[in-house]
């Protein structure tokens, strides 16, 4: 009924079919902005209405099969950074203890530089689901999967911004990336975030009028093809 009433349906007119939705998330709008467009413009309807008011955040992952056989498998040995995130912190703490120091709050202290360390590491990649990564944590399914972070503003429990992964993905790696984002593109001032939703139990998180929902599913699928068909 909510469906019908935001797509101002009568109860007696005819819905449209499912696959109108898939094809035109898989065909006619694949690879456009269009649902980062809506989603972001309802996001900021939320905000300019004060249902979210960025004073404290919470950002947690989901973790979705990948339509791939585990015979497709494969080992990759690649070069990774191991201190890129610290890097991005050290910019933080930096820019904070600036602001300090003038101010005259904190005495003024060198600031030491991380030495650039890589390491060689292997991951298991799939010849037909080359976007997923292999999830393996504690209690959960492993495989491939991937992941999709999420931001959900504490106020009115709303969903600000979502950001589809690779399953291998560790959820500290696009974590202050996308509370730059929200910022930046959302003009939500973010005064304290937190990860994981282990605090929010009991809440319900609230899709923004369920456009966020089209918008996950159009982002996972055009980003992550070989998405599972039972998760669309």
């Amino acid at each position: 009924m909510a469906y019908r009433w935001f797509l101002g349906l009568d109860i007696m007119d005819k819905v449209p079919d499912h696959s109108a939705i898939s094809q035109n998330r898989r065909r006619r709008f694949n690879g456009s902005d269009l649902f980062r467009n809506i989603f972001q413009k309802i996001v900021s309807i939320c905000i300019g209405k004060g249902l979210a008011d960025g004073k404290l955040v919470f950002t947690d992952s989901t973790h979705m099969k990948a339509n791939a056989s585990r015979k497709t498998e494969y080992i990759k040995q690649t070069e990774k950074a191991t201190n890129e995130y610290l890097k991005e912190l050290d910019q933080y703490e930096g820019t904070v203890r600036a602001q300090l120091e003038t101010e005259g709050k904190i005495k003024a202290a060198r600031c030491k530089k991380r030495k650039e360390k890589t390491e060689i590491i292997s991951r298991r990649e799939s010849r037909t689901a080359p976007e997923s990564g292999f999830y393996k944590r504690k209690g959960k399914a492993e495989g491939l999967h991937y992941l999709s972070h999420e931001t959900v503003d504490s106020k009115n429990s709303i969903i600000i911004d979502v950001a589809p992964t690779a399953g291998n993905v560790h959820d500290s790696q696009p974590y202050i990336e996308r509370l730059d984002y929200i910022e930046e593109n959302l003009g939500l001032k973010i005064q304290e975030a937190k990860e994981g939703l282990q605090s929010f139990k009991g809440k319900t998180v609230h899709c923004a009028i369920g456009i966020d929902f089209f918008y996950h599913m159009a982002q996972m699928s055009q980003k992550c093809p070989s998405l599972s068909s039972g998760q669309l």
